[in-house]
């Protein structure tokens, strides 16, 4: 009679025991807000979004979001947003960090709504507190479209929003732009785990 022999488990206890804890992946957290903007007019929101690259994804958090509408009293006000961002990445690579995008829509008297403003701009990648301002415009049209605009409140705008960033090199150059305004933002940025890939951070 041939005796039943038990599986030997040894070498498989003794593979994972080598393979150690899992290596550290860098991490990113974002916090802060978009504060305002400023010279748009009056009645305005911000519609936003955050943009990585492909060796991002995100952990926690709305990569995108949208304000309220903002009333001032005075032109020379600012409009308050104070819309809240917070967002957790890892990253494989530090190419692609993130940028935000904005785009400026204003609401009128008799509810109408139109676009007065793109830009965009690059997320601090060093860590602490940041104030960043992002100077927007919007594109023109001819002298019979912007005095239509005047009037009736049509203005130009964008009909592929890849323009404002991802088409700016080859595209931008073909447009006839004008400067509409500003955003502030604040951000809070931490870093984990850079330095154990040499990163300084």
């Amino acid at each position: 009679r041939s005796m039943r022999r038990e599986p030997d488990n040894t070498a498989s206890f003794r593979s994972s025991a080598q393979r150690g804890p899992p290596s550290k992946v860098p991490e990113v957290h974002i916090m802060g807000e978009v504060v305002g903007g400023m010279d748009f007019g009056d009645g305005v929101s911000c519609r936003w979004k955050i943009e990585h690259g492909k060796h991002w994804s995100v952990l926690e958090g709305d990569p995108s979001g949208h304000s309220q509408t903002a009333y001032v009293r005075h032109p020379t006000e600012p409009a308050a947003w104070n819309h809240p961002i917070d967002l957790h990445y890892r990253t494989t690579s530090i190419q692609g960090w993130p940028k935000i995008i904005v785009q400026i829509q204003q609401l009128d008297n008799f509810g109408r709504l139109r676009i007065v403003g793109y830009g965009f701009a690059h997320v601090p990648c060093t860590p602490g507190l940041h104030n960043i301002t992002i100077p927007c415009w919007r594109p023109t049209g001819t002298p019979n479209e912007e005095l239509t605009a005047f009037f009736l409140g049509n203005m130009p705008q964008l009909l592929d929003d890849d323009l404002i960033y991802h088409k700016a090199v080859k595209e931008r150059c073909f447009l006839i732009t004008v400067p509409s305004g500003k955003v502030s933002c604040e951000f809070s940025v931490l870093t984990r785990h850079f330095g154990d890939f040499a990163v300084d951070s």
